[in-house]
């Protein structure tokens, strides 16, 4: 599989919630994954949305060792992903 879409809806998550994500992330020297091709976030009515391109599923397993962490260390709650195949992009 090549590239894929990564989908995440987190219910009940903030916008604060996020910036304490990014902020760790941004600490921990994190924040910018070569893999990581794209990433989109935003709130929803219930919570918010994050939507990445990764170059393989490879890739986003390996960021996840970096984001579960931070994620447990802030309790937010763990929300699976969808992972989507990418057939198309046009920028």
């Amino acid at each position: 599989m090549g590239k894929i879409i990564v989908k995440f809806e987190f219910p009940k998550m903030t916008q604060k919630h996020y910036d304490q994500i990014i902020n760790e992330m941004k600490s921990a020297g994190t924040i910018k994954q070569k893999r990581r091709l794209s990433h989109f976030a935003g709130p929803t009515k219930n919570g918010w949305f994050v939507l990445d391109v990764w170059e393989s599923e490879q890739a986003f397993k390996d960021f996840g060792t970096t984001l579960m962490p931070i994620m447990q260390k802030l309790e937010i709650p763990k929300a699976d992903p969808e992972i989507f195949p990418m057939y198309n992009e046009i920028h």
